[in-house]
C-alpha cells in the first residue's frame, strides 16, 4: 500500500527529538512491505514551517499518488491532508490538539473540518477518545476496534520506559535515603 505520512513534528537535523514517536511508525509500516512518502515538519520554531507544510502534503500527494494518508495531530497536520490531498485520511489525535480544539473557537473549527472529511480517527488512549467524541469538537468521530500492538512495539514503547522510569525512581530514592542517613 502507498502511504504518505503527514505530521507537524519528525526528527530532523536540527530537531532529532521531534516527533520519534512518527519515525517509529513510519519505520514500523515500512517493515510490513508498504510503500511510503512523507510531507512532515522536522524543525521548531520557524514561522512558516505550516505554511510549507500545506505545500509539502499537495506536492507529495500529486507526485506519490498514495492510497490512504496517515497524518498525526488533528490541526494543522490533519486538516492540510485532509484538504490538500484526494486519497482517504487516516487521522491521530495525541492529546494536546484534542485540548487545543476545547480552547479555541478557530481551532475546533479546523477539528470539526479535519475530522468531518477523515476516514477514521485514531485516539490514543480511551479518554481522548471520550474527549473527541463531543459534538462541539468532533461530531463525526468513528470508532475503529482497539487493535493490539505488535509485542516488540509494546515492550519498546511501553514496558522498557516503564522499568527505566522505576529503575531511576529508585535509585535516586535510594541516593537520597543514603545521604540523609550520613
Amino acid at each position: 500500500m502507498r502511504i504518505l505520512l503527514v505530521s507537524q513534528m519528525y526528527p530532523g537535523p536540527r530537531a532529532p527529538e521531534l516527533g520519534t514517536f512518527v519515525a517509529d511508525l513510519e519505520e514500523g509500516l515500512a517493515a510490513r512491505g508498504h510503500e511510503l512518502a512523507r510531507a512532515v515538519v522536522d524543525t521548531k520554531g520557524e514561522r512558516l514551517r505550516h505554511l510549507s507544510l500545506a505545500h509539502d502534503v499537495v506536492t507529495a500527494a500529486r507526485r506519490f499518488r498514495p492510497d490512504v494518508v496517515y497524518a498525526h495531530f488533528l490541526v494543522p497536520a490533519g486538516l492540510l491532508a485532509v484538504l490538500g490531498t484526494r486519497a482517504p485520511v487516516v487521522l491521530t489525535a495525541h492529546g494536546q490538539d484534542v485540548a487545543n480544539a476545547e480552547r479555541s473557537r478557530a481551532v475546533r473549527a479546523a477539528t470539526r473540518v479535519a475530522v468531518g472529511r477523515a476516514a477514521a480517527v485514531v485516539a490514543v488512549s480511551n479518554w481522548l477518545r471520550g474527549r473527541l467524541d463531543l459534538p462541539e469538537i468532533a461530531p463525526r468521530t468513528r470508532r475503529i476496534p482497539r487493535l493490539d500492538p505488535d509485542p516488540n512495539v509494546q515492550i519498546r514503547l511501553i514496558l522498557l520506559p516503564t522499568l527505566m522510569s522505576i529503575s531511576i525512581i529508585f535509585g535516586v530514592g535510594t541516593a537520597v535515603f543514603l545521604a540523609r542517613r550520613s
